[in-house]
């Protein structure tokens, strides 16, 4: 009897060890078994996870923002026939506000990649309500912490091995237009060209208030919710003062259609840039966002930009 009590006791004191990971029997110290942890991010947001279109494909992509602590989600689009062991000239595009990155779909991509180029896409951190996968809510958002993620971007990509980093090139469409052209002149010598669509220079600004005590914690602006930071990163922000520290050239693309951005400030960029650097393209009946039908409009322009700046040798 006193046998069997004993033996029910051993298997009792077993039994208890392994509910808890071992931890009386391993020196107070628990061990999980590999198969509890799960990487941060899966399915088709997994880092690696490869999208497949008709002639190329694109590779999901983290890159933590150290400044902000936050992960931005991008998306590196490459030919069919890419070649790691070679160059690449590269394009990161930066989307608008309250907004999301163009995906394989968008024929900006497919047109950039069909010219050889490397394309990159990504979602600010904060940067839209909808669809966008970035770390971060659009309370934390401001311009200074957009272009900290294209920062990011930029110097994450310097990194690849497959990258030509005397070729890289900035695209930004609207508030992420500003960002673009802002970065661009602050890194006058790693931007070897920019292409703006309806750049939204000038947005950042106070927001009409006139003491930084009147900012309320968070407010609407165009249909998001930004916080108090929005306001309070802009209050010394000039985008008009900095874009002109950038050299180089320039494309602009503008939609007569557009009741976002005015005229008057793809004029006004086009006049700072100055004639010899800037060429300024007008899509009749382009609304602010473009189709992927406006954008085929403007497809030889902006292939024969890559050309004029040496990104390629010849479009395709």
């Amino acid at each position: 009897m006193k046998k069997n009590i004993l033996l029910v006791l051993v298997a009792i004191v077993c039994a208890f060890c392994c509910a808890f990971g071992f931890a009386a029997c391993n020196n107070g110290e628990e061990t999980p078994p590999a198969s509890t942890v799960k990487p941060k991010h899966t399915g088709k947001l997994a880092e690696g996870y490869v999208e497949k279109y008709d002639d190329f494909t694109g590779v999901i992509h983290w890159v933590k923002n150290e400044s902000t602590g936050f992960e931005i989600y991008s998306r590196i689009y490459r030919p069919k026939d890419f070649d790691e062991t070679k160059k690449y000239p590269l394009l990161i595009m930066c989307h608008g506000f309250n907004a999301h990155s163009q995906d394989g779909n968008s024929t900006m991509v497919s047109n950039t990649v069909a010219q050889g180029i490397v394309c990159v896409t990504f979602d600010f951190c904060g940067g839209g309500t909808v669809l966008n996968n970035s770390e971060g809510k659009t309370t934390d958002m401001s311009v200074l912490t957009e272009i900290s993620d294209l920062e990011t971007i930029i110097a994450e990509m310097q990194q690849m091995s497959y990258i030509d980093t005397s070729k890289i090139a900035l695209y930004g469409q609207s508030f992420g237009g500003m960002v673009a052209s802002v970065t661009a002149a602050r890194h006058n010598d790693e931007v070897a060209a920019l292409i703006l669509q309806a750049p939204a220079i000038g947005f950042a600004d106070r927001g009409g208030y006139t003491s930084k005590d009147e900012i309320p914690e968070t407010s609407i602006l165009n249909y998001m919710k930004v916080g108090k930071k929005f306001f309070l990163d802009a209050w010394d922000f000039d985008s008009w003062s900095e874009i002109g520290n950038y050299k180089k050239d320039v494309l602009i693309m503008y939609g007569t259609g557009d009741d976002m951005v005015s005229r008057d400030t793809i004029d006004r960029a086009s006049e700072i840039y100055g004639e010899e650097h800037c060429t300024v393209c007008i899509v009749e009946g382009a609304p602010h966002s473009f189709s992927n039908e406006d954008y085929r409009k403007v497809f030889d322009d902006m292939n024969n930009f890559y050309v004029k700046t040496g990104l390629i040798s010849k479009a395709s």
